[in-house]
């Protein structure tokens, strides 16, 4: 009875290991073909992923994985063979073995077969890792990667490199700025030199005179001739000019204002001259000062473009006198001073004339900040114009009687009186001429010209200006 039992149980113990010994033979193969597989990256959430069974290789039979460990057994129990069913068909060639199944065992639950294998998922980037202090020596070259493997270059001191800072961009400035006000007033002075390339030529040329000149209509006689009369002086030549510009700044580079200057220009002569004073007396030597005195003063509507200006005031710009009115007052006077015994006074005569013209001007200037509402510059022009035309506006004779001329007024017999030349008279045009003598003291005046006045010159200013 003992014996039957033992039978029986050794015969469930055999149908038990059976399956056990199948299935480790049939995962071993899964197994070492794993091995030879290059492990990829981990993957946080997934699972891994069931061994599907890989079919054995042909030249080596897969080795069987032993059995697993079993309590010892009192007595030996001897396992039946097996014995195929036989429904199953004969054994396949040796090349590809034939599928093992197992049979039914009657206790425990059979195992389940492998699920398919999910397709694999995409292996995410593994975070970086922190850069470390690598040791001192050499760094030791790595090895190729494997074929298929996917290479990371993690982070080193040597190959990190840190973003660097954003350049802080200055903010790019407009040419020309906004004025800081929108008026301006400026105080100015500096230095004019027009050309006066006529008058100054008549000055000095004592064969020339000026019709109106006081000097030329002075008393003559025999010592006393047009040469002695016309003083020679000096041209009129540059001066301080002084003037104000009150200037509104229109937006963008556009200002546009008015500006007034006035200049004054002269020249002095001095030298004594031979005067008759009375009939019974021979004539004496006096002292004469003769001044030629020429005032200038200027209005232009002007236009300023400015090529740079920043919003201090400080900048560089073109200057344009777009209309301008000049107007002149010339005067010429002299001084007689007589001193003899018998009889001294003073004599003075005078002319004086006026006369306008349109003008204008170019040039270049430039302002530089002292305080917000102060500033100083500079400014360079060129000036076009020229007056066509003076006019007498008052004359005043000299106090010297007419030399007495006996009858039939004659100085002597077959020489006549010398030809007079008239006071000029008010709104008579300031003339000019060359004056030859014939005979003894005859005086003959050639054609007389319109004294026009070139004012063309260059002009340098410094300003102060006050922004309000």
């Amino acid at each position: 009875m003992s014996e039957v039992r033992r039978g029986g149980s050794g015969a469930r113990r055999a149908r038990h290991a059976v399956p056990l010994l199948l299935a480790a033979v049939i995962l071993g193969a899964p197994l070492v073909a794993a091995q030879d597989q290059p492990p990829s990256a981990p993957s946080e959430t997934s699972q891994p992923p069931p061994v599907e069974p890989a079919p054995p290789d042909a030249a080596q039979p897969p080795e069987s994985e032993p059995a697993p460990s079993e309590p010892a057994l009192l007595e030996p129990v001897v396992p039946e063979p097996l014995v195929p069913p036989p429904s199953e068909p004969a054994p396949l060639d040796t090349s590809q073995p034939a599928p093992v199944e197992t049979a039914p065992v009657d206790a425990g639950p059979a195992p389940e077969p492998p699920a398919p294998e999910p397709s694999p998922t995409p292996a995410e980037p593994a975070p970086p890792l922190p850069a470390e202090t690598p040791p001192a020596g050499p760094p030791v070259p790595a090895g190729p990667p494997e074929p298929g493997a996917i290479t990371r270059i993690a982070p080193t001191p040597e190959t990190t490199v840190a973003p660097a800072p954003e350049a802080t961009i200055a903010p790019v400035r407009a040419p020309v700025e906004e004025a800081p006000t929108a008026w301006t007033f400026s105080l100015v002075t500096g230095y004019y030199n027009p050309r006066l390339g006529t008058l100054n030529h008549i000055l000095r040329d004592t064969s020339v005179t000026i019709m109106q000149d006081p000097n030329f209509l002075l008393p003559r006689n025999q010592n006393f001739t047009f040469e002695e009369r016309n003083l020679p002086v000096d041209g009129i030549s540059g001066g301080p000019t002084y003037g104000v510009d009150a200037l509104y700044n229109a937006g963008g580079p556009h200002s546009f204002g008015l500006s007034f200057s006035s200049w004054l220009g002269e020249a002095v002569g001095r030298d004594t001259i031979s005067l008759f004073l009375r009939s019974n007396i021979p004539p004496v030597q006096v002292p004469r000062s003769s001044r030629y005195n020429l005032v200038l003063d200027r209005v232009f509507l002007e236009w300023r473009y400015h090529l740079r200006r920043t919003s201090e005031g400080r900048g560089v710009y073109l200057n344009v006198g777009l209309v301008g009115v000049t107007m002149a007052f010339l005067t010429m006077d002299t001084l007689v001073n007589v001193v003899h015994p018998a009889l001294s006074f003073a004599s003075v005569s005078s002319d004086e004339s006026f006369g306008w013209g349109y003008t204008t001007r170019f040039g270049v200037g430039g302002d530089y900040p002292l305080l917000p509402w102060l500033s100083i510059g500079g400014q360079a022009n060129y000036v076009v114009a020229t007056l066509a035309k003076l006019r007498v506006t008052r004359h005043f004779s000299s106090g010297f009687p007419a030399t007495p001329v006996p009858q039939p007024f004659s100085i002597r017999d077959n020489v006549p009186l010398p030809q007079t030349f008239f006071d000029p008279l008010e709104g008579r045009s300031v003339t000019y001429a060359t004056i030859t003598t014939t005979g003894e003291i005859q005086e003959e005046a050639g054609p007389t010209t319109d004294l026009p006045l070139e004012l063309s010159g260059l002009e340098a200013m410094i300003k102060l200006t006050i922004h309000f």
